[in-house]
């Protein structure tokens, strides 16, 4: 059998039959030589992987520490497979990683300033050059082509906003312009100057065509914008027209507002209106008639009450003058020409006059005053007053009237004194400051001075209502049973809530996560706080104590509600 060489990928080659020891080292030396082949190709490869890595990281510092990176250059680096390698990688990986963070960097300042045009053309160009100055030579162009390329992209796009921007401020403004010469044009209205108000509109039309000729709008929407302001110049002369008639002070100004208004269909200074724009102008105009209408009314209703009310007081304080002695017919003429006092009281107090000196004294009459003063010194003056001339005579009539003005239970100095003694204790707002004094809370010292009042007016020893009363002067941080529910309720949430944390948490049972949060500070002050609203007992706390003092508030104002409404079925029969 003949010899054969036997090469790497495992083909036979014939040999030659003639020379069988030639062909056998040939065949052998073959093998030598693909093992040797083989063996380079490896070493290769692995010095290429390792050129690839250690460039890849030489870069990558580079880019970090900013310190140009060192090509291979020894004197054999030309037919070096690893110096090959590593300086073509490190150029590789050092413009792509210095491209992508310019790429940032340019794309941040877009951002930054996406429709400023000068700003951003200035800080990218200072960007491009410091990059540039500060990369190695043999990279610069390179880095510049790329630079240009990227800062052009985002140059045409931060330009094209900073047009549009300016043209929508520009149009903005031009929006304003006209909206306010609008406004304008409506205040020379109301100001009686139609010629201003005309010229105004003008404007607001030139501004309107401004914006067509910016191709903001369309010369049809810039058409229609016209068209409202007309409108709108209708509507304000329309309605300056009728506040003009209404404010002329003319007698039955009024009747010839409303007369206007039915004019306005047919009114020829309207004729360039559609119908549609009509009877919007007419809905205007209407209801801005039926408001002054509306107004005028409320204001006579509170004008004739107010001077009601004022000629009441001018009568019984005159009613009272005359018993006094101090007021006579010239008195009473006086205020009725003055019209301090109307007809029928004006003839009450004539009467009065003619009968001064008069009557007798009805001691049923004098007692019933008498118990008044206690409950109503308004009601006994009252009494007194109409009684006068009658059941009562000038002179009783007259002490009578000195006895209520100094009378009244909450008058006396032992009720005066007690009730300094409250607000001592409970809390006031002090004249000075205006701020409220004392540990409990304000509306609880409010509703105890209440029911101090009436009670002391409803006939109880001040002395007596005052020690009731302090008893609650050491409740603190509750003003009544409503905000006490509302404290005990979000107590218990809260332990709930923190009971339930705890189990969660620690992974424990109820009763022992009841156990550690009754241990902690939370806990302890909760507890503690559950204890004084409702008490160890459930009956001492704060809660009931206040229900208490509640419920005898309500019977006092109850009872004093009876005897007015049994005052009133008297009075009236």
């Amino acid at each position: 059998m003949a010899q054969q060489r036997i090469n790497y990928y495992g083909r036979i080659r014939p040999a030659n039959i003639d020379d069988l020891s030639v062909q056998r080292v040939q065949a052998v030396a073959g093998v030598i030589q693909d093992v040797a082949d083989l063996g380079m190709t490896l070493v290769t490869q692995k010095q290429k992987k390792k050129a690839v890595t250690e460039a890849e990281a030489a870069a990558a510092q580079a880019l970090e520490t900013g310190i140009a990176p060192e090509e291979q250059d020894r004197a054999f680096s030309a037919i070096n497979v690893y110096d090959q390698t590593y300086n073509e990688v490190l150029k590789k990986a050092y413009l792509a990683g210095a491209e992508t963070q310019v790429r940032e960097k340019i794309n941040a300042l877009a951002v930054e300033f996406p429709d400023d045009y000068q700003t951003f053309n200035t800080k990218v160009t200072g960007l491009r050059n410091g990059v540039l100055e500060g990369m190695p030579e043999e990279y610069r162009p390179a880095m510049q082509l790329q630079m240009d390329s990227l800062i052009g992209a985002q140059r045409s796009r931060v330009l094209a906003a900073e047009k549009t921007r300016r043209l929508t401020e520009a149009d903005e403004q031009l929006v304003l312009s006209s909206n306010d010469a609008v406004d304008n044009a409506i205040t020379s209205l109301q100001n009686n100057d139609t010629l201003q108000a005309v010229q105004s509109i003008e404007q607001a039309n030139q501004y309107i065509d401004d914006r067509v000729t910016a191709n903001a709008i369309t010369p049809a929407a810039g058409e229609v914008l016209k068209r409202e302001n007309t409108f709108k110049l209708r509507v304000g002369t329309a309605r300056a027209t009728l506040t003009n008639i209404l404010d002329s002070g003319q007698p039955g100004a009024f009747t010839t507002g409303i007369n206007y208004v039915g004019s306005l269909q047919t009114a020829p200074e309207f004729a360039d209106l559609t119908q549609v724009e009509r009877d919007a102008l007419i809905k205007t105009v209407r209801s801005d008639l039926s408001s002054r209408l509306t107004l005028d009314n409320q204001e006579q209703a509170r004008l004739d009450e107010l001077r009601q009310q004022s000629q009441d007081q001018t009568y019984f304080a005159t009613a009272a003058a005359i018993i006094n002695g101090t007021a006579d017919a010239s008195t009473v003429l006086q205020l009725a020409q003055n019209r301090s006092i109307s007809e029928s009281q004006f003839d009450k107090l004539n009467n009065q006059l003619s009968t001064t000196g008069t009557g007798f004294d009805n001691w049923d009459i004098v007692f019933n005053i008498q118990n008044l003063m206690a409950t109503d010194p308004y009601k006994a003056r009252q009494e007194v007053v109409n009684n006068f001339g009658t059941n009562l005579t000038q002179r009783t009539a007259s002490q009578l009237l000195k006895t209520i003005d100094g009378s009244g239970p909450l008058s006396t100095d032992r009720a005066k004194t007690y009730l300094k003694f409250l607000k001592a204790n409970l809390g006031q707002v002090d004249a000075i400051t205006g701020k409220f004094t004392g540990a409990g809370t304000k509306e609880l010292a409010s509703r105890a001075l209440l029911q101090y009042e009436l009670r002391v007016t409803a006939g109880e020893d001040p002395g007596i209502v005052a020690k009731s009363l302090f008893d609650i002067s050491d409740i603190q941080g509750v003003g009544s049973v409503a905000d006490a529910d509302k404290q005990i309720a979000t107590l218990k949430t809260q332990g709930k809530n923190k009971v339930q944390e705890i189990m969660n948490a620690q992974r424990i049972s109820s009763q022992d996560a009841i156990q550690k949060y009754q241990a902690s500070d939370d806990g302890k002050a909760n507890l503690l706080r559950l204890q004084y609203l409702v008490g160890p007992d459930g009956e001492t706390g704060v809660r009931n104590r206040l229900q208490a003092f509640e419920n005898m508030t309500a019977y006092y104002e109850s009872q004093l509600q009876t005897v007015r409404t049994e005052q009133e079925v008297i009075d009236n029969g």
